[in-house]
């Protein structure tokens, strides 16, 4: 089962990171995030009453850093002075964990340039790539199904079919689980850029569509270009039928298959707002 690190927000990232960590370790503590942890995302003590430091590094869009060498080497050498007090309190080992992909070229890659960048802290460093967080997670697949944001859809469903859960019964209640995990996720429309937050079904105004004439449908008329989109769809899957969107960007391709698929998800988990939404 594939899992795509990359639809983790950071805060879930590092939770999961954490939750890798105490898998691997023995008396691991977990800080809290978002705070000056002072490069402490958790530790691991040892017997001896030292301990491992574990640092988290998320990238947003972690494939669209072109240079991966010259980017691991910044993060360490951002994190060098924290690495230095860590030492001097007792830290015997420096774990930098990222959703990066590391690169594999011998000497020029990312993961051997990184490596030779760990050379210049005070203790002995390791980076957790991305391949390696999904190796991990491999030994670890309960995991997964804590941050149902990473699994693929077609993924999840097969799983689900296939036994994942015991019985009808546990079927049912992990597809609800995720139907409601995706309810939530996608019932506000956020703006970032000055922090609001809109209920999806106040702020979704319909947008007009021009239905090509090479399809053509059995019991469902259709007008020319002041047809509505989402109207549209709606009459097109009742029937059992598909649709494509197509469009430039910006066009509101992805609102409408939101505003669609949210209006069914409403609908199925028996939300108020389910007619609302349909209006």
């Amino acid at each position: 089962m594939s899992f795509r690190l990359e639809n983790l927000s950071p805060d879930r990232f590092q939770k999961l990171c954490q939750s890798l960590v105490a898998c691997e370790n023995s008396d691991v503590q977990c800080f809290p995030l978002n705070q000056a942890d002072g490069g402490r995302d958790a530790t691991s003590t040892t017997p001896s009453n030292e301990f491992v430091v574990f640092q988290v590094k998320h990238s947003s869009r972690p494939d669209a850093i072109v240079d991966r060498s010259t980017w691991i080497v910044y993060q360490i050498k951002s994190e060098a002075s924290k690495v230095q007090k860590l030492a001097k309190k007792g830290a015997v080992k420096f774990v930098l964990i990222t959703n990066v992909p590391g690169t594999g070229p011998l000497e020029s890659g990312s993961i051997d340039k990184g490596a030779q960048a760990l050379q210049d802290l005070p203790l002995p460093s390791q980076v957790w790539w991305q391949d390696d967080i999904l190796r991990r997670l491999d030994l670890a697949p309960q995991l997964k199904w804590l941050y149902p944001e990473g699994m693929a859809g077609d993924d999840m469903l097969q799983s689900l079919l296939a036994g994942a859960t015991a019985g009808r019964e546990g079927q049912t209640r992990a597809i609800r689980s995720y139907l409601e995990y995706q309810y939530r996720q996608d019932k506000e429309v956020r703006f970032r850029q000055v922090d609001l937050h809109n209920d999806l079904a106040d702020l979704y105004v319909d947008v007009p569509l021009a239905v090509s004439g090479q399809f053509e449908f059995n019991d469902f008329e259709h007008g020319g270009r002041g047809t509505l989109a989402a109207e549209y769809i709606f009459g097109i899957c009742g029937q059992g039928q598909f649709v494509i969107i197509e469009g430039g960007p910006g066009q509101g391709k992805s609102t409408v298959s939101q505003y669609v698929s949210q209006t069914y998800r409403a609908y199925l988990l028996q939300k108020p707002d389910s007619k609302r939404l349909r209006q």
